[in-house]
Formats: structure tokens, C-alpha cells, sequence
């Protein structure tokens, strides 16, 4: 990656993902499952400051954020297409989660699935809204400016692509929010309800 002064912007969207896979087995008990774990980054962030002013850290909705996610939305849907999979719905609770998440690592100041303050990840932050899964599984990425953009990064990345690409999946929620380190944050929150 050139990390020179005119092609700095370094994409986050590779290594942070991750996928929770819950088996309905006979007497499991759910809150007993393990933690998922994202994949290792493989891109680093460009300097960034150590600390933020105050504004920064209040997350900010941008004007066209209706038309990203649908674009996100279709953008997805037409890689699963071209691989024969069915599309995915939007779910208003996923896109809530994501709303959450995005907001929460702009105001805490963190990029990760995992929460620092208690350490939720997505399957405990799943729980904790009702959404009742049988598989979840999400996608970050940080920097990028639009759709285009974000969804390259995702579909290089092994990981992220793989959970576009999953069939399991039935739905999708996203994000978009200003602000923070990094200026743009997305988050793609993927699901399968139980009974689907």
C-alpha cells in the first residue's frame, strides 16, 4: 500500500469482519457460545492524531445517507447475483444495530466489532436488540468517502467478501456516519432470523 502524502487514505474495510455462526442444537444454551473474533488487518490507518476535540467525537449523518445505503444495498445485491445467490432484504432492525455501532465507535473513539467498554461484539449487541438469529455477521470499513469506493475494499478482502457472498444470509442493515478519527464510518450488519 503507498502511504505517500498524496495517496494516504488508507481503507479499514480489510480485517475487520466477522461471523457468528449459532447452531440450533438441542439443549444449548445460547449465551453459552463463544465470541466471534475479526480477521487479522491487513491495511494500516495513516497517522492519525492521539486525541480528538470534542466535536469530533459526535457523529454526524450525512445529507445523502438514504441514497449510500440503498446504493450499498443494491451494490451488494448485485454480487450475489452474479454468483446465482438470492438477494438480501433490508431489515430495519439490522440497519438500527448498525446505526448504534457506527455512532458508538465515533463517540468512543474505537474501530473494532468488539465494544472496548464491556466488550460486546455483534452477536451480544444482537441479543441485547431481540434479534433473534440463527446467523450474524458484519463488516466495517472506515475512510472511504462512497459506496464505490467501500464496497472495492470489502469485495478484495476475503473476509468481507465472504460475507456478501453468504448464502446463509437472508438480510442486511447499514450505516454511514461522519465523523470521529477517520472522518466516515460504514458498518454492514448481516443476518438470518431464526425460523428463516
Amino acid at each position: 500500500m503507498n502511504q505517500s502524502p498524496v495517496n494516504h487514505r488508507a481503507r479499514l474495510a480489510a480485517g475487520f469482519t466477522a461471523v457468528l455462526l449459532v447452531a440450533l442444537l438441542s439443549g444449548c444454551d445460547p449465551s453459552a457460545f463463544p465470541s466471534f473474533a475479526p480477521a487479522a488487518a491487513t491495511t494500516q490507518p495513516y497517522s492519525v492524531p492521539t486525541s480528538l476535540p470534542a466535536e469530533m467525537l459526535v457523529p454526524g449523518t450525512p445529507e445523502n445517507a438514504d441514497a449510500l445505503i440503498a446504493d450499498i444495498i443494491r451494490s451488494v445485491n448485485r454480487q450475489r447475483e452474479k454468483v446465482g445467490l438470492a438477494p438480501l432484504t433490508r431489515s430495519a432492525e439490522l440497519c438500527r444495530l448498525a446505526d448504534q455501532h457506527a455512532e458508538r465507535m465515533i463517540a468512543a473513539d474505537f474501530f473494532s466489532h468488539t465494544d472496548p467498554a464491556g466488550g460486546a461484539n455483534l452477536a451480544a449487541r444482537a441479543r441485547k436488540r431481540g434479534y433473534a438469529f440463527f446467523k450474524v455477521g458484519e463488516n466495517l470499513g472506515a475512510i472511504q468517502r462512497d459506496p464505490a469506493e467501500v464496497m472495492k475494499d470489502w469485495m478484495e478482502s476475503p473476509s468481507h467478501r465472504a460475507n456478501i457472498l453468504d448464502p446463509d444470509f437472508t438480510e442486511i442493515g447499514v450505516s454511514v456516519r461522519d465523523g470521529g478519527r477517520y472522518g466516515r464510518y460504514w458498518v454492514q450488519e448481516f443476518g438470518r432470523p431464526l425460523g428463516q
